[in-house]
């Protein structure tokens, strides 16, 4: 097998903890890809918000508005872009639909941060402090913009002046606003071999450092994801701890199927090395049975021709 011409393929992981609150307010959603009808690949996250009615309601409709709305544009042949931008549309309009039913019209609302993988390409769009970032090459950037008062201030004044934290972080977006008040970020670029994608409500960044999902990146998704609830959101240590949702989606070369195969991969070197020991040993079982003659020379030239592909395919693309 060609190794230039392997897939790439997403370890992912997720999971979500109610904390130490009564209920639990965020949702999310990671819609089968099969389910999608493309091939792209969906992560949605919604934390309804605290103190606001129905904030658990209001995160659940999010999430199902959306992944249903993205799912019907795009079968109908939308673009990634505008089928993100339709989908965050149509479900604040149906999240301000039910804050209206309910009786509870601008009293009732969520963020939501999401996130499409396709054709090397990854799409971010959110609104309201849930968070995107993206962690590459040992570093891990912010993707996602902050729609909070605090943010509004670092844009008119800069990162280094001194903010008043009182109500900085009250939100200056989210789902469940008249549609000419919302505001949202969306952000496109290329994804590469080895990039991890870290989506997440405030309970995760609010209470752990994320480089700590930076500082297990060898270990698989499920496994970061575990070992960040596990060891570093203690309940019983912080009773007050808010709910927490990660998702997490590491972007990583395809290996064929079985251990063999795996090894080629990953150990490039190791290959070529046992071929080559397995050529001197046929080699060797030829110059023992015969002398070195013109029959020989096409079996020689011939293994040389082959080393010279196994030195090109295993060779990291």
């Amino acid at each position: 097998m060609k190794l230039k011409n392997i897939n790439f393929q997403l370890s992912t992981g997720a999971r979500s903890d109610i904390g130490g609150r009564p209920y639990q307010e965020d949702s999310y959603s990671i819609p089968p890809t099969f389910a999608l009808g493309k091939e792209d690949w969906l992560a949605i996250l919604c934390d309804g918000m605290g103190g606001h009615a129905h904030g658990a309601t209001a995160s659940r409709l999010a999430v199902d508005s959306f992944r249903g709305s993205y799912v019907s544009m795009r079968r109908s042949g939308k673009s990634v872009e505008m089928s993100l931008e339709g989908a965050l549309r149509g479900s604040n309009l149906d999240v301000w639909n039910e804050s209206i039913r309910l009786g509870c019209k601008g009293d009732m609302g969520t963020t939501i941060a999401a996130v499409v993988i396709v054709d090397g390409r990854f799409h971010a769009i959110n609104c309201g402090d849930s968070r995107i970032y993206l962690f590459r090459n040992g570093e891990t950037d912010l993707i996602s913009k902050d729609h909070t008062v605090r943010q509004d201030l670092i844009d008119l004044y800069g990162a280094d002046k001194k903010l008043d934290s009182g109500g900085g972080g009250a939100l200056t977006s989210s789902l469940g606003l008249p549609d000419d008040e919302l505001k949202y970020t969306l952000k496109s670029q290329k994804i590469c071999y080895g990039d991890c994608i870290i989506i997440c409500s405030d309970g995760i960044y609010n209470s752990i450092d994320i480089d700590l999902v930076g500082h297990n990146i060898e270990k698989s998704s499920p496994e970061i994801v575990d070992i960040i609830f596990n060891d570093y959101l203690d309940t019983q240590k912080n009773p007050g701890q808010d709910n927490a949702t990660l998702i997490l989606a590491k972007y990583m070369r395809e290996t064929p199927n079985g251990l063999f195969f795996s090894m080629v991969y990953r150990k490039e070197e190791l290959f070529l090395f046992v071929l080559l020991i397995v050529l001197l040993f046929i080699m060797i079982l030829e110059i023992s049975e015969s002398s070195y003659s013109p029959k020989n020379i096409g079996l020689y030239d011939n293994i040389g021709a082959l080393l010279s592909h196994i030195r090109v395919y295993s060779s990291p693309q």
